[in-house]
């Protein structure tokens, strides 16, 4: 999508250098970026970890950071709600881009008296999804 938006700008008529899209592993090129001194503002959702790196490094040169780093969204399932559904949703929700993202709920909180049906739900519904390498 970071692509897609890259080419709309351009499309657009935005002027050369007015949105640039870097792409590369972050132990370069974010490191790179948020180092270079012709970087005025560095932007970045992650976890905390890289994002206290990206803060120190453009920190040390005085430059802007906006970061988003590891939310915590809670998956709250009320007594009244269709179980299944909001559990295989829920999960759904946590497994979009490997759970990347920082809006993913990482926490299902259910009643207990539905408790052991949420956890057997949740672990029917995480059968679907496979792990390693990407296709």
């Amino acid at each position: 999508t970071a692509q897609l938006f890259a080419e709309a700008t351009e499309a657009a008529g935005l002027p050369p250098g007015v949105f640039n899209l870097v792409t590369g592993l972050g132990p370069v090129a974010g490191q790179a970026l948020a180092a270079h001194e012709d970087v005025d503002l560095v932007s970045f959702t992650g976890s905390t970890a890289v994002g206290r790196q990206i803060g120190a490094t453009a920190g040390a040169a005085v430059k802007r950071v906006a970061l988003e780093l590891g939310g915590k969204s809670a998956n709250v399932i009320l007594p009244g709600a269709d179980l299944a559904k909001a559990v295989n949703v829920g999960i759904a929700n946590v497994m979009t881009n490997s759970g990347q993202t920082c809006s993913a709920w990482t926490r299902m909180l259910v009643d207990a008296e539905r408790y052991d049906e949420a956890v057997e739900l949740a672990a029917n519904a995480v059968t679907k999804y496979v792990v390693g390498e990407r296709v």
